[in-house]
């Protein structure tokens, strides 16, 4: 049996992967794979942590690493005297002996990572379990098939049936290497090469999709109740995620993490009580700050549920209306894991505030260069949203009392043209109950004329629904207005009188 058979052979006894072996010696696992396949010989210093933790003597596999070097004798051997029985374990401690101290004294590098000199490396179960965690794994046809962060033994699909379903997507890093972004039907992965080109390592594994689990059978689709189950207080309770680039709409997230894999984590979105999506991620730098809780947004958990005993709020700044406005609406068209009732404050924020907004400063708020795209974009969602309620409206029109001069003014003629094409009756109706001036009123009506003359035939229908509704009273007086300012020649309508009935 050659060296690394033995060393193989071993490794397996223990139930270790040989990534498992690497991380417990700190070298990599492709060091462990050379070593077994006989592709080179690890130095002293990883045979004696190797003998340690086999549990077997450092002789026995010093031994087996002369067998190794040595070549094969062309002639029998001569019979062992008496005396070599006691010699030559001696001869294998003094070497073993030297070894060590020319060890220390040198500190070669292994061909992985040292692990830092003030953490103790982990334990071979520990590492073991602390990888195995971050995998994942599903069957393809029946056949049982795996993937872990980290480095793997194959280049993409990494000796699985993966097949890309998308444009692969290249990109380079801060670190200097380019990441790959693949597609593999519900499944998503980002890797990028190894620093010493032995490989590829894989960063992030992605999925929504049924079918697969982690090492602890958590899969989308599993109860809260099971992922409790599975890893217990090791979890740490974050509120939702927010952004563009959500995996999945969720309510809230469990984080998991070990001490022994420390940049490892996975994510468990969780949706109505079932786990939603999964996401395993190599957090690099940011360790096991990345998800540790901080009372703020992450919460730990205590006995299956989170504890919120210590919960502190997070410092909020005084916002002005402009500001308040900007950030509703930029959460409103990005956001994509906004609850109904998140819509419903954002879309609130926004038209409560129209009539305290400062357009150009609105528009600073945006990209340099950008100011007046940032207010049009405003502009035409105001005009386009639909589905808008009383209030709505009511904030729309009470928008005129913002500064709208020049194109702003143009603008906003549309959004006001176009919630009269949609709602003209109530459109009346709250000019003659709004909190208005006259002349902020007259306003109103004279720029949705204005906005309206480029639409002639929603116009004519808006007008033509308003006049045989037959409204009355004070609401009837602002309706004839509205009317006669719609059928004026354009230019003239800013001449006509209130009439009586609207005071």
């Amino acid at each position: 049996m050659t060296l690394g058979e033995h060393i193989q052979q071993l490794r397996k006894a223990q139930g270790l992967s040989q990534e498992g072996l690497g991380a417990a010696l700190g070298v990599s696992r492709q060091a462990v794979s050379k070593w077994e396949t006989g592709q080179t010989l690890p130095d002293t210093a990883n045979l004696l942590a190797m003998a340690e933790l086999f549990g077997v003597s450092a002789d026995e596999l010093a031994i087996q690493k002369e067998a190794a070097e040595a070549p094969a004798p062309e002639t029998p051997a001569p019979e062992r005297g008496p005396l070599s029985f006691f010699l030559i374990p001696i001869a294998v401690a003094l070497m073993v002996i030297v070894g060590m101290s020319l060890w220390f004294i040198l500190m070669p590098e292994s061909s992985g990572t040292m692990p830092n000199s003030s953490v103790p490396p982990p334990s071979s179960e520990a590492a073991g379990e602390a990888l195995s965690d971050f995998t994942l794994c599903w069957n393809a046809g029946g056949d049982p098939e795996r993937l872990s962060l980290g480095e793997q033994e194959d280049c993409f699909p990494f000796g699985t049936s993966l097949e890309l379903t998308a444009r692969e997507w290249v990109y380079g890093s801060d670190w200097g290497v380019d990441f790959h972004d693949v597609t593999c039907g519900a499944l998503y992965l980002t890797y990028c090469d190894a620093d010493d080109g032995s490989g590829q390592v894989i960063s992030r594994i992605k999925t929504i999709g049924a079918g697969y689990e982690t090492s602890r059978g958590i899969g989308v689709g599993s109860p809260k109740a099971d992922l409790l189950r599975a890893y217990g207080d090791k979890l740490v309770y974050c509120i939702k995620e927010h952004g563009s680039d959500i995996l999945v709409r969720h309510d809230c997230y469990y984080a998991f993490q070990t001490t022994d894999a420390p940049t490892y984590s996975i994510v468990f979105y969780m949706q109505d009580g079932h786990v939603a999506g999964l996401r395993l991620e190599n957090m690099f730098d940011l360790g096991m700050d990345a998800y540790a809780p901080d009372n703020v947004s992450r919460f730990p958990v205590v006995d299956g549920e989170p504890d919120f005993s210590q919960r502190t709020e997070p410092e909020r700044e005084e916002i002005d209306a402009t500001r308040a406005v900007y950030i509703a609406f930029q959460t409103l068209t990005t956001d994509a894991n906004l609850s109904g009732e998140e819509q419903y404050q954002c879309r609130r924020t926004i038209f409560e505030n129209l009539r305290y907004l400062d357009w150009p400063a609105y528009g600073q708020l945006g990209e340099a260069g950008q100011e007046i795209a940032a207010c049009e974009k405003l502009t035409y969602w105001l005009e386009t949203v639909g589905d808008l309620s009383k209030d709505e409206i009511l904030g729309l029109q009470m928008g005129v009392q913002s500064n709208l001069d020049g194109f702003y003014s143009e603008n906003y003629s549309r959004v006001l043209a176009n919630a009269f094409f949609l709602y003209p009756i109530q459109f009346a109706q709250l000019l003659a109950d709004n909190e208005n001036s006259m002349e902020d009123s007259r306003h109103v009506v004279s720029l949705t004329a204005y906005g309206s003359d480029l639409y002639p035939e929603q116009e004519a229908a808006a007008v033509e629904k308003l006049r045989r509704y037959g409204l009355s009273g004070r609401e009837g007086a602002w309706a004839d207005f509205l009317i006669a300012y719609m059928e004026a020649p354009i230019g003239t309508g800013y001449e006509l009188p209130l009439p009586e009935g609207v005071y």
